[in-house]
């Protein structure tokens, strides 16, 4: 198994940067659009924790009109971390199978988001309440472009992430399983950028 380079050169020659990155359980895959899972059906492991993401993702919903799918967004191995790719260990039982989405360009209809904002704001809103009018716009900071989202990943890895109402999964540029079974499996259903490998972080 190789280890995962989002951003490797071929023949020498910079590719075009994978920015932003979509993970979820092969059980949930297809060659085609999809939408969030809600961690109430995803997580019964551990309701009270999936009651807690599903208020959060309702909150989203209530502002942008939609229940949100995350990408996370940056071009570096670190930022990969925001998918939660890496909690899917082969070696586990049961074995959690997860496949790992990557594009290059920004998806349609995607709104960036402060990650670290959006986790202390929201996510904790059980214990603190409803997010201030002033934590709403450092969640979501309205004057900024996509290129100051960009730069903001590129210098604070694992800061940014992205809510979209829906994600065509066979516009990937990448797709990363670690095993050759579920390549052959994703392959099957159409993806022809299948890759073998796990995740590490860059130090």
């Amino acid at each position: 198994m190789e280890l995962l380079n989002i951003n490797r050169e071929e023949s020498g020659e910079r590719i075009k940067p994978y920015t932003y990155h979509h993970s979820r359980p092969i059980d949930f895959v297809n060659f085609g659009p999809v939408k969030q899972l809600s961690p109430l059906k995803t997580q019964p492991e551990d309701p009270e924790y999936a009651q807690i993401l599903d208020s959060g993702y309702k909150f989203i919903e209530k502002r942008l009109g939609f229940y949100p799918l995350f990408l996370a967004v940056g071009r570096t191995n670190s930022d990969l971390f925001l998918t939660g790719f890496q909690d899917s260990d082969i070696s586990s039982e049961p074995k959690t199978r997860t496949a790992l989405f990557s594009f290059q360009d920004k998806p349609r209809n995607g709104v960036f988001m402060d990650f670290h904002q959006w986790n202390v704001s929201v996510l904790n809103m059980h214990w603190s309440g409803a997010p201030t009018d002033r934590e709403i716009q450092s969640i979501f900071k309205p004057s900024w472009i996509r290129n100051d989202w960009i730069s903001y990943a590129n210098k604070f890895p694992g800061s940014v992430q992205m809510v979209v109402p829906d994600l065509d999964l066979s516009f990937a540029d990448m797709v990363t399983v670690k095993s050759n079974e579920d390549k052959n499996l994703l392959t099957k259903l159409g993806f022809g950028n299948v890759v073998v490998a796990k995740l590490i972080e860059e130090k």
